[in-house]
């Protein structure tokens, strides 16, 4: 059982490596909510979405999100994406609703 949970771990440990999650460092000059934010995205979003080319490859690219997407429909997105779109694989990330307020307000950073 020991040797299972290092190989699990050591296999966790390096696909966040290799995703770059474990070097992401949060951005210069974002407010409070908007660091609560980031730091909801890099725990629960980043392993399939990409910012600046860190995270994971398996979902849309968010770097510039905020230029394509205002607030109302980041949020809605995030509470609900199947009501945005009905075909998407994205699951509701069961997030409170101040979590989501934080999560939006780093997204619109993304210009």
């Amino acid at each position: 059982m020991r040797t299972l949970r290092l190989m699990i771990g050591t296999l966790l440990l390096l696909f966040l490596t290799g995703c770059g999650l474990l070097s992401m460092t949060p951005p210069k000059g974002l407010t409070a909510e908007q660091g609560r934010g980031w730091g909801i995205y890099t725990r629960r979003c980043a392993a399939c979405h990409r910012v600046k080319g860190k995270g994971g490859g398996s979902a849309s690219e968010l770097t510039h999100i905020a230029s394509r997407r205002d607030a109302a429909w980041l949020r809605k997105w995030i509470q609900d994406p199947k009501s945005v779109a009905p075909r998407v694989k994205m699951p509701p990330p069961n997030l409170s609703d101040s979590q989501i307020d934080d999560v939006v307000s780093y997204l619109t950073t993304l210009k």
